[in-house]
């Protein structure tokens, strides 16, 4: 008869099996990607073409596009943060007027 030890150990032991194994074809085809990417940014160089022009970014382009991106976020961070700060207020004043601590006319 199998004690509830043994079973939970068969069931680990079929976990782990099937973790490695998927860990295994994960591993296996993010390397196949990996060298096909390297691949075909090789043959890109070699053609000096690149077959997705709009997605493909050149070197000087790069810096100006993290900097646009770090701007974006400052303008969203301000903004997030003026929307909040009214909202803060308005709730205040709410609170205020509920409470009869402003009145009104």
């Amino acid at each position: 008869m199998l004690s509830t030890c043994s079973i939970q150990n068969g069931i680990r032991r079929l976990q782990n099996g099937i973790e490695d194994q998927n860990q295994a074809r994960l591993v296996k085809i993010s390397s196949k990607c990996l060298h096909n990417l390297l691949l075909s940014e090789e043959m890109i160089h070699r053609n000096n073409e690149s077959p997705l022009i709009s997605t493909h970014l050149r070197s000087p382009n790069v810096r100006e596009f993290l900097y646009s991106i770090i701007f974006l976020l400052l303008v969203a961070g301000y903004l997030v943060e003026f929307l909040y700060s009214i909202i803060f207020l308005l709730l205040v004043a709410g609170y205020l007027v509920r409470t009869h601590l402003i009145f009104v006319w």
